[in-house]
C-alpha cells in the first residue's frame, strides 16, 4: 500500500512539474516580462527579442536553453538580443540560465544594419553550460555573475562590455573574456581580474584599443592580433603570452596606411612570452621598458619605423635583437639600440630610399634552414625597377 501511494504520489509530481514550466520560442516585439510564476522557461526554438522591445526576467526564474536533436541533423537554440532589423534589450537579475550544449547555446547580442544598439543587463545571474557573445557595437553589463561547465564564458566583437564581480567556476576551458573578429569602435579592456583572451582580431577603421594596467592577455593557438590602418594599441604595464602552434609564435602585427605616418602602437612597461611583434607597410610603433623571452625574432621590421627604448631581451630568444625583412620603399634610420639587426628574410632598398645604420650597430645576416632546402638571405640596394641607398658608419656586419 505504502508502495502505491509513492508512485501516485512521484506520478502526480511529475505531472505538477510538466504543467508548472513554459515552453517559449520565436519573436518578442513588444516589451514582455518573465514571471516566477511561470518559471521555468524552457526555450524550444530560437528567441529574437527585437523592434527595440525589452524582456525583463524576474528575479529567481530558470531559463532553460534545449537542444533539438534529429536523426540527421541537431538544432541548436539561442537567445537573439537585437537581429539585423531591430535592436532588442534584455535585462535578468538574480536568473539561472542552463544550456544543454556548452558551445551553441548562446545568448547573443547584437546591434542593427542601422547602427541601433542592442543591450544586455545581467545581474547575480548564473549560466550553466551556456555563452554570451557581444558584437557589432552592442553593450552589455555583467555584473556578479557566475559561469560554468563552458568553452568561452564570453565572446566579445567590436562591442562594449561592463564586466564586474564576474566568478568563474569548474568546466571553463578559457575563464575570461575572448576576443574575436573585427574591431571598429574605441574599446578600453580594464583589469577585472581574468584575463583576455586572443582568437583572430584586427583594428581597422582608426579604432583605438586600450589595454589597461594589469591586464593580461593570452593568445589561443593559432590567434592572432592585428593593427591596421590608422588605427592604435595601447598597453601599459601588460602582459601578453603567446603560444607556439605548428612552429609559430602569435603575432602582434602593425600594418599602417603605407605612408610611414601613423602611429600604430604605443606600448610601454609591457611583458611578451612566445609573441612576437611585426611592423610592416608604413606603420609605426613605440615600445618602451618592455620585456620580451621565449621567441624566435622578438621583433620584425619590415619599411616601417619602430622607437625601441630600455627594451630587455630574455635568455630564450634565437635572434636576439630586431629583425629586418621585405622592402624598404621610404627612407629609415637604424639606430643604435643595445642588440643587433637580424636581416631574418632578403630585404630590398629600392624606390630611392635611403637606409641609414648609425655608428655602432651590428647587422647578422641570417641563413634559415629547412628539412629540404636552404635559404640564404641577402641585402638589395636597389632592384631592376628603381635605385636606393644604403649608408653605414662603423658598422659590424
Amino acid at each position: 500500500m505504502k508502495k502505491i501511494v509513492l508512485m501516485i504520489f512521484i506520478l502526480c509530481f511529475i505531472i505538477l512539474q510538466s504543467f508548472s514550466q513554459t515552453n517559449v520560442s520565436g519573436e518578442i516585439a513588444n516589451n514582455t516580462i518573465w514571471t516566477l510564476e511561470n518559471s521555468p522557461y524552457r526555450i524550444v526554438g530560437d528567441i529574437k527579442i527585437v523592434n527595440s522591445a525589452t524582456l525583463t526576467i524576474e528575479k529567481g526564474c530558470e531559463v532553460i536553453i534545449e537542444t533539438e536533436s534529429a536523426p540527421i541533423i541537431m538544432s541548436f537554440n539561442s537567445i537573439y538580443v537585437g537581429d539585423k532589423n531591430s535592436p532588442g534589450r534584455l535585462i535578468a537579475d538574480s536568473v539561472k540560465f542552463i544550456g544543454k550544449d556548452p558551445e551553441n547555446s548562446v545568448i547573443r547580442i547584437n546591434t542593427d544594419e542601422k547602427g541601433n544598439t542592442s543591450s544586455g543587463y545581467f545581474q547575480k545571474s548564473f549560466f550553466d553550460s551556456c555563452m554570451i557573445t557581444i558584437s557589432d557595437e552592442s553593450t552589455a553589463n555583467l555584473t556578479e555573475a557566475y559561469f560554468k561547465n563552458c568553452r568561452t564564458p564570453v565572446l566579445l566583437s567590436d562591442a562594449n562590455g561592463i564586466f564586474t564581480g564576474i566568478r568563474m567556476g569548474q568546466g571553463v576551458e578559457y575563464p575570461g573574456i575572448t576576443l574575436s573578429s573585427t574591431f571598429t569602435i574605441n574599446d578600453t579592456l580594464k583589469d577585472w581580474k581574468y584575463p583576455y583572451y586572443i582568437g583572430n582580431v584586427s583594428l581597422r577603421d582608426g579604432a583605438v584599443l586600450t589595454f589597461e594596467k594589469g591586464d593580461s592577455i593570452l593568445f589561443k593557438a593559432g590567434g592572432e592580433l592585428s593593427i591596421i590602418g590608422e588605427s592604435l594599441l595601447i598597453a601599459d604595464s601588460v602582459s601578453f603570452i603567446g603560444a607556439l602552434y605548428y612552429g609559430n609564435f602569435s603575432p602582434i602585427i602593425f600594418s599602417g596606411n603605407g605612408n610611414g605616418n601613423s602611429l600604430n602602437g604605443l606600448i610601454i612597461n609591457s611583458r611578451f612570452e612566445k609573441c612576437e611583434i611585426a611592423i610592416e607597410e608604413g606603420s609605426s610603433a613605440n615600445l618602451t621598458n618592455s620585456y620580451f623571452n621565449h621567441c624566435r625574432t622578438p621583433i620584425i621590421l619590415s619599411n616601417a619605423n619602430g622607437i625601441f627604448n630600455d627594451i630587455k631581451l630574455g635568455p630564450e630568444i634565437v635572434n636576439a635583437g630586431l629583425g629586418l625583412s621585405g622592402a624598404f620603399t621610404y627612407s629609415d634610420t637604424l639606430t643604435n639600440w643595445g642588440y643587433p639587426y637580424y636581416i631574418v628574410g632578403t630585404t630590398f632598398i629600392k624606390n630611392h630610399a635611403i637606409l641609414t645604420i648609425e655608428k655602432g650597430c651590428e647587422v647578422i645576416i641570417e641563413t634559415e634552414s629547412a628539412p629540404i632546402i636552404m635559404s640564404f638571405n641577402s641585402i638589395y640596394v636597389g632592384d631592376k625597377n628603381s635605385p636606393g641607398r644604403l649608408i653605414a658608419d662603423s658598422v659590424n656586419r
